[in-house]
């Protein structure tokens, strides 16, 4: 296991203020176990010891910057320093007090000692602590221990079953960080999901946890497994249905995949990941709202599965330049490549790319359609200098000058000009 880091620049006159106001600044969760693992972090969590109240921290805080109190009802004031996020709160219980995520009653404790305030944490990888006075780790809960042997161990079984949320966190902290669960969490989490502990929490949240799965782990994979070993994907319908047919595993792959070749396109990162999910499921629309509201996304991520396979058909038609226009007339290639790339690599793993994609990629490329399609030539405005009223028909001559561009009818505004003369002589 790496040390823990030196602490960076910037916090120091932060660390100074608190100690200097008799506050004992502690880092505690996700950047101490990053830190210990070697990974970089710019949230960072401070839990403050001997502070009476938060309020009593925003005299020492202000002279360092703009302090955002909106979370101060849940028990968190917000500074930004040198590029740094931190949320600063004070030891607390945390005590159930009605279903779901929020259900619980907040009591902070001006006294509490490291190891009681650690025991309210879901798992011991995030109830270490760093204290920066000290330059000491604080593990009551052999966290430390935990990562070098890559355990997924909950702190404390009694509170833990309190928050459903925990188990969708078990399963992409798995993925992001190779943790093996411990039988007592394997067993706990049967638990839970017999009680029907998911069905308490609103789809927002359980989606913010599938984000992080899907766009923080290099494996995706492992936390859907990880899914099926802690009873939790009989909850996801369309991916228990996926996951009894024999192209489960092929999806994952691609999936994996895709979590490296979308840091290669500059766009829709979440609608690319969910693609090659979508392209397994039975109904990738239902799938997708039972899951999000965001309309744009499930667009974007249902416009991928619907072209994935369109590489693949051009290639095997030696389609024309004006045919890999059109498509880029109807989705990013680029992004639709990927995909179809992913895809492959599922279906091949040993391979290194699909012919047909790195054909598209290449023609795609030339013709500089590969992020978007080319300008129309013609517009709505060359139609109304040619005498015409705005009407539904706008839409089917635009599509025809369209059309030609790409089939190089005409290459320029004066020869568009020419066309649409023509065309509309035609027409009479």
């Amino acid at each position: 296991m790496k040390p823990m880091p030196a602490l960076p620049d910037v916090l120091v006159p932060l660390i100074d203020a608190l100690t200097a106001g008799g506050v004992r600044p502690v880092l505690v969760g996700g950047y101490v176990r990053d830190a210990l693992l070697g990974l970089p972090g710019k949230d960072i969590d401070i839990e403050c010891f001997g502070a009476g109240s938060l309020e009593a921290l925003i005299p020492l805080l202000t002279p360092l910057g703009s302090v955002n109190s909106v979370g101060k009802s849940f028990g968190v004031l917000k500074l930004s320093l040198g590029g740094y996020d931190l949320d600063l709160s004070l030891p607390r219980t945390e005590t159930k007090t009605g279903p779901g995520h929020t259900g619980f009653a907040v009591k902070t404790f001006e006294t509490f000692d490291f190891k009681t305030a650690a025991k309210r944490r879901d798992f011991t990888v995030n109830a270490i602590g760093y204290d920066p006075i000290a330059h000491q780790l604080l593990d009551p809960y052999r966290g430390e221990t935990d990562l070098e042997t890559r355990t997924l161990r909950c702190v404390n079984e009694t509170t833990f079953v309190e928050d459903p949320l925990r188990l969708l966190r078990a399963v992409q902290f798995s993925a992001r960080f190779h943790l093996e669960p411990d039988a007592q969490l394997l067993a706990l989490s049967q638990k839970m999901m017999d009680a029907g502990a998911l069905a308490e929490l609103p789809k927002e949240r359980i989606f913010e946890e599938f984000k992080k799965l899907l766009l923080k782990s290099q494996t995706p994979s492992v936390g859907f497994e990880m899914m099926i070993r802690m009873q939790i994907i009989p909850f996801f319908p369309e991916l228990a249905a996926l996951q009894a047919t024999g192209v489960w595993k092929t999806v994952l792959r691609a999936l994996d995949a895709m979590a490296d070749l979308r840091r290669h396109v500059d766009t829709d990162p979440l609608a690319l990941m969910l693609a090659p999910l979508c392209i397994g499921v039975q109904d990738p629309n239902a799938f997708l709202t039972t899951l999000t509201d965001d309309k744009r996304l499930v667009l974007n991520a249902l416009d991928y599965v619907r072209y994935h396979g369109e590489p693949e058909r051009l290639y095997a038609e030696a389609a024309s330049d004006a045919d890999v226009m059109r498509l880029a007339k109807q989705v990013r290639i680029d992004a639709v490549a990927a995909v179809a790339e992913a895809c492959y690599r599922g279906r091949h793993p040993a391979a290194e790319i699909s012919d047909a994609v790195a054909w598209l990629l290449r023609k795609a490329a030339r013709l500089g359609v590969l992020t978007g399609p080319r300008d129309a030539l013609l517009g709505g405005e060359a139609l109304i200098a040619a005498g015409l009223e705005p009407s539904p028909r706008f839409k089917t001559i635009l599509e025809a000058a369209y059309d030609a561009q790409l089939e190089e009818t005409f290459s320029d505004e004066a020869g568009a000009k020419v066309w649409l003369e023509n065309y509309l002589s035609d027409l009479g």
